[in-house]
């Protein structure tokens, strides 16, 4: 059998090396498909915090917003940090929607928990700007929700890219 005494002796010589390279070429693989997913995972987490965190704090802390050097207005600032919301907040549903599709969980996926919480963010932004108030009850619970949101991105496995 091509100068070999036994079966045992093909596995020896053959397969044993060619399982040792498919090891080694399969745990480097992994461990960098686990360092891409902790990368994107904190790069949306990041992104999401501050994200929120920006558009909050414009309406709770009135006083943290200064004036541009064009000398712009509050409202004219207001007004750019809810556009930027608007469009930013789009953006991340995307990539949620990318990285976490679990289109069988229907509105308990994480991209459509995302865009009720922006839904819900863009409607405290613009009720505390029509009444000029600001609710700490609502404050409390979207942080709560975000905070939720991001748990789960943690938690859960990047299925999509």
């Amino acid at each position: 059998m091509f100068g070999f005494g036994s079966l045992r002796d093909v596995l020896d010589v053959v397969m044993v090396p060619t399982a040792l390279a498919l090891l080694a070429i399969w745990i480097p693989h992994k461990w960098q498909n686990r360092q891409r997913d902790s990368e994107i995972k904190t790069d949306l987490v990041a992104e999401i915090s501050e994200l929120v965190m920006r558009t909050v704090a414009a309406r709770y802390n009135p006083y943290d917003i200064r004036p541009t050097k064009d000398d712009h207005s509050r409202e004219d600032e207001l007004n750019r940090i809810y556009e930027k919301w608007s469009v930013d907040t789009c953006v991340t549903h995307s990539k949620l929607h990318a990285y976490f599709p679990h289109s069988k969980k229907g509105d308990e996926s994480i991209h459509e928990r995302w865009k009720h919480f922006s839904q819900d963010l863009s409607l405290y932004y613009q009720d505390s700007r029509d009444t000029n108030k600001v609710s700490a009850d609502q404050w409390e619970h979207l942080l709560t929700e975000k905070a939720r949101i991001i748990e789960d991105i943690l938690a859960s496995q990047l299925t999509g890219f």
